[in-house]
């Protein structure tokens, strides 16, 4: 599931809902329900000191009312429903006869939420257009051209950046993006009117050998299969459309670097775990693109990202 499949899911829940995934993340243990609803109570609900730091000025702005057991225990039913927290039961029940909830525990849905969050977060707190652009120009500079006749873009994650495509279809006069119909979609009511679709029939792209000068894959990933094809499959697909003398163009992420620094590490291994379909050795994608027959292809280190030119 996309990350912005996997947001629209949960798209209902409410802010103290993420702090309980949170604070039972946190914990690592089953908690007492009641023991629960007091850390979230206290968090929403912040003694009023003269001098407020940034954390603070966030609990004060949930601060309406106190939160009513009842209320809370509702939020938890709603996550339960979602798969997000399970609940332990003890042993006797209550004098209506009805089951006791003893504990409750955060499932690794709720991590993968809220992981997930942190990505789509980051990525929106980060512009990295012009580093987009500064990479593009790279790419070009390696390949020694910047005229294209036409280009197939090829979509991997069901997510898309706006402006990083437009630059990319700009560099040709035909420009083709393989992807769901689902995007494609997408795209045309946002305005991507002159673009034309391609898709995979029967384990072949559907446009004839030899079409595109240049394809480029954004994001390539470590999924087992793409629209239906093994990973190697596919990248020997996109070469056949690519024209003789043409080039295929993919970026993966490289490893990401250890430090020292405890909290610093701590955001790199959760951005780590978040992109780790993602993640190539410079060997790892030797490997794969060897399977693939380029008549020779370079793989580069760029701040980052790896780079794999493959000229056909």
């Amino acid at each position: 599931m996309t990350n912005s499949k996997i947001i629209s899911k949960f798209g209902s829940l409410s802010v103290i809902e993420l702090l309980t995934l949170q604070r039972l993340l946190k914990h690592q243990e089953p908690v007492v329900r009641y023991v629960l609803y007091q850390e979230i109570n206290q968090f929403s609900l912040p003694e009023i000191k003269e001098q407020l730091n940034a954390e603070e000025i966030f609990s004060d702005s949930l601060k309406t009312r106190e939160l009513s057991t009842s209320s809370f225990y509702n939020s938890l039913k709603t996550l339960e429903r979602y798969g997000l927290v399970s609940f332990n039961y003890a042993k006797t029940k209550t004098k209506s006869g009805r089951e006791k909830i003893e504990t409750v525990e955060a499932t690794e849905e709720a991590r993968l939420l809220l992981n997930t969050i942190f990505n789509y977060f980051f990525y929106s707190i980060i512009d990295d257009y012009d580093y987009f652009l500064e990479l593009t120009q790279f790419v070009l500079n390696r390949i020694g051209s910047t005229d294209f006749s036409n280009i197939l873009t090829v979509n991997l994650t069901g997510e898309f950046d706006v402006k990083q495509l437009r630059a990319l279809f700009e560099l040709a006069n035909d420009a083709f993006i393989l992807c769901t119909s689902d995007i494609f979609k997408s795209l045309e009511r946002i305005g991507f009117e002159n673009i034309k679709h391609s898709s995979i029939y029967n384990n072949k792209i559907r446009e004839p050998k030899g079409i595109f000068d240049v394809a480029v894959i954004p994001n390539y990933k470590k999924d087992s299969e793409f629209y239906g094809l093994s990973r190697i499959s596919f990248l020997k697909e996109v070469k056949r459309v690519v024209s003789e003398n043409g080039v295929v163009v993919l970026t993966v992420r490289s490893p990401l670097p250890q430090t020292g620094d405890f909290y610093a590490q701590k955001v790199l291994d959760a951005f780590g775990s978040a992109v780790e379909d993602r993640v190539f050795t410079k060997q790892e994608i030797k490997n794969e693109i060897e399977q693939v027959g380029f008549s020779q292809y370079e793989v580069i280190d760029y701040k980052g990202l790896i780079i794999v030119i493959g000229w056909v």
